[in-house]
């Protein structure tokens, strides 16, 4: 349905037709909310795998892991979006998800990899940071998922293990937010309980014998 919708959008901007019958479908329910995330046994293992033709994924799995951008976000980055003064990325309003520009946090391991892989480049301001294109590179991460047997990893449980790590570090749901360009509250802090061993342990508290 949302492909379907997607070309009729397309037809209406080329003039064929007037409007989207789509919207007048009721969709049926699909929960989005993916459980899924890695852990750090599992990140050092594709770190690791990350070598000959596929070593210029490192900076692609390093930067979805450590700041949480989505793909297209990722793939759209020019030079001139990177500080390495300041430590920052500034992602433009036309290359979110949202069309809103944010800042979001280089932190390490990211910053470092980037830092090499410039010295390594021209690194022209308007130059994409990562030329090879999305298609490419998620092409050739899935052949490394596969090979480790990580058939329901991507690079959006990538993004999705950032925000785990980052609630259960103790960062204000605020703070993600405005690191992971959500558009509302609610989908920050569903982060929040994801993946956390402790609410077993907190929960016990709470038992009593019969």
């Amino acid at each position: 349905m949302a492909m379907l919708s997607k070309v009729f959008d397309l037809a209406i901007k080329k003039d064929y037709c007037e409007e989207n019958p789509v919207g007048k479908v009721e969709w049926p329910h699909q929960p989005n909310r993916r459980e899924r995330f890695i852990t750090e046994e599992e990140e050092s293992k594709i770190f690791k795998s990350l070598s000959g033709r596929y070593e210029r994924l490192r900076p692609v799995f390093l930067l979805a892991l450590y700041s949480g951008l989505r793909r297209g976000e990722i793939f759209a980055l020019q030079w001139r979006d990177v500080d390495f003064e300041k430590k920052n990325l500034r992602l433009r309003a036309e290359t979110t998800k949202t069309s809103k520009g944010r800042n979001v946090p280089l932190i390490e391991p990211a910053f470092s990899i980037l830092a090499k892989l410039k010295k390594s480049v021209d690194g022209e301001p308007h130059e994409k940071v990562f030329p090879f294109g999305a298609s490419r590179a998620c092409a050739l991460f899935r052949e490394i998922l596969d090979h480790l047997g990580l058939i329901d990893v991507g690079l959006h449980v990538l993004r999705h293990t950032f925000a785990t790590r980052g609630m259960r570090a103790g960062i204000h749901p605020l703070v993600m937010k405005d690191i992971l360009g959500h558009s509302t509250i609610d989908m920050t802090a569903y982060y929040s309980h994801t993946g956390r061993e402790d609410l077993l342990r907190e929960a016990k508290k709470l038992e009593k014998s019969v």
